[in-house]
């Protein structure tokens, strides 16, 4: 889930019929909730494992052989050793038990962004600027 507000501002000013000068800013204040796996165990559902679907080939049947052998790779002792993920469930390591599980965290951030421009009329056919600007994107989970 994620909430964001934001307020932009922007002013021009001619100082005469030729010169013009711009600012503009953007604040914006961002907050993200995130509960979930990075990594679904349970990669024989896809299509091309030898699962039946509508319309579905058996064209990905070597790339999803690959991504059970990936799985296996990464958890060997699946569903047999204590904390291992089993087929179906997550496969995120906890960050404090070190076990597979859902990942829960939260993001908080705020930025200030803007952009000023100096605007020069030289005639009716040329004009010539300068401008700087700082933009802004917000954070993600991995």
């Amino acid at each position: 889930m994620a909430e964001t507000a934001a307020v932009f501002g922007h002013a021009e000013w001619r100082f005469t019929d030729d010169l013009k000068l711009t600012l503009g800013a953007r604040y914006t204040d961002e907050q993200r909730d995130f509960k979930g796996c990075s990594r679904d165990v349970n990669v024989e559902d896809s299509p091309g494992a030898g699962q039946e679907r509508a319309g579905a080939t058996n064209e990905g049947a070597g790339l999803s052989t690959a991504f059970t052998a990936l799985s296996l790779l990464q958890s060997p002792l699946a569903g047999y050793a204590p904390g291992t993920a089993e087929r179906g469930g997550c496969f995120t390591l906890d960050s404090e038990t070190r076990r597979p599980g859902l990942y829960t965290g939260s993001l908080s951030e705020d930025n200030l962004s803007g952009r000023i421009a100096l605007d020069w009329l030289y005639n009716d056919d040329a004009m010539f600027y300068t401008a700087l600007s700082r933009g802004y994107k917000s954070g993600s989970f991995r």
